[in-house]
């Protein structure tokens, strides 16, 4: 059974601005596809715990902060951010 996602307004704009400075914007498009597919279909399974049901995941080059309510099945992303890999300037 699947989780509903529900990515925050602030989230989304957050991610468009990523895309737009990006000079990889397909390299971000997949990872936010992909970070969309592992929580809906297994949340937990998807980076580390961060505290209650705060998780913390990074699919290059994104990383995001992640609430999982494992009960009404549901997962709410409430930040995301570039991830700098070392290769990275």
């Amino acid at each position: 059974m699947n989780y509903r996602v529900r990515w925050l307004t602030s989230v989304e704009q957050d991610l468009a601005q990523i895309w737009i400075e990006a000079q990889d914007r397909n390299r971000i498009t997949a990872a936010a596809d992909q970070i969309d597919q592992v929580v809906g279909r297994d949340p937990l399974s998807f980076g580390e715990s961060h505290g209650g049901q705060t998780r913390i995941g990074i699919m290059a080059p994104l990383a995001i902060l992640f609430d999982v309510d494992a009960v009404n099945r549901r997962v709410t992303i409430w930040d995301i951010w570039r991830w700098r890999e070392k290769s990275e300037p």
